[in-house]
């Protein structure tokens, strides 16, 4: 069984993984002051300090890594750079390497921020412009990771959605948290379960993918949208959705749509199949 290191083990993503895929691997999570509630070995690890990341990845001997953590939030991106960079550039960096020298292999998630939102059915191949520090820092990890382990695997992913009280974060569990929400007419996405995201993940892990890959939803939704949609599919019905525009909230630094094409996942042989 192949030793499979995930970092942000206690996130959205990460929380999900283990669920549903820990057993097909000797597993061992990274996480920083956070609890599993899965069985598997777990490193704790503050990824801001490079010397224990280095050594948690000696200790892991992992070969295959999949490096989900994130600092994800646009404004933390922004207002605190220093510490968004440290962990969403600077770890990758060191992974990535440890990945090269180690010949281990790196799957890294990557964002559909990364675009600038001026077109549509982004492919993997069109050219990254980024509009706020966060897609910027992925981008510069996606260009550090070619650099250092060229046969790495960076899965740039849609909006995630999915209903995980191990991990309280996504669209389902903010509407649920709120009362009234303001959600944007005029912002684009391609969502996706969670639940696709990490068997696409799994599939592409089996295949040694490499290179660029998208991983989205076949339905373009816009924020507002998708709101409804969630409202009345988990019953919501408690909160209040009010359309809303970038122009309205003053928002400059949100892409307009960022929808991704997924042919080339398709042709690799993962479709998704679940609804949102």
């Amino acid at each position: 069984m192949q030793r499979l290191l995930i970092t942000g083990a206690s996130g959205f993503l990460g929380s999900y993984w283990l669920a549903n895929y820990a057993k097909h691997y000797h597993t061992t999570a990274l996480i920083n002051n956070n609890k599993t509630q899965h069985q598997v070995a777990t490193i704790n690890c503050n990824l801001t300090n490079e010397t224990a990341l280095q050594e948690a990845l000696i200790q892991a001997a992992p070969n295959i890594i999949i490096h989900a953590a994130a600092v994800s939030s646009i404004a933390n991106c922004q207002h605190q750079p220093q510490t968004s960079y440290a962990i969403n550039v600077t770890a990758s960096k060191i992974i990535a390497q440890y990945a090269a020298k180690h010949h281990a292999q790196l799957i890294f998630t990557s964002t559909d921020l990364v675009f600038d939102g001026t077109k549509d059915n982004y492919t993997e191949t069109d050219n990254p412009k980024p509009i706020n520090a966060y897609g910027a820092q992925k981008y510069q990890s996606e260009k550090a990771i070619v650099a250092a382990a060229s046969n790495a695997l960076i899965v740039r992913l849609a909006l995630q959605v999915g209903d995980n009280s191990t991990s309280p974060v996504g669209v389902i569990n903010d509407l649920r948290l709120a009362k009234n929400a303001h959600l944007f007419t005029d912002e684009l996405r391609n969502p996706i379960h969670i639940q696709d995201t990490v068997a696409a993940i799994h599939f592409l892990i089996q295949q040694k993918a490499q290179g660029i890959c998208h991983i989205g939803g076949i339905k373009n939704y816009t924020r507002f949208d998708l709101g409804l949609y969630v409202k009345e599919k988990y019953n919501l019905q408690h909160v209040t959705i009010t359309p809303t525009t970038h122009e309205a909230m003053q928002i400059t630094n949100r892409p307009k749509n960022v929808t991704m094409c997924i042919d080339k996942l398709k042709a690799i042989g993962f479709s998704p199949t679940l609804e949102l």
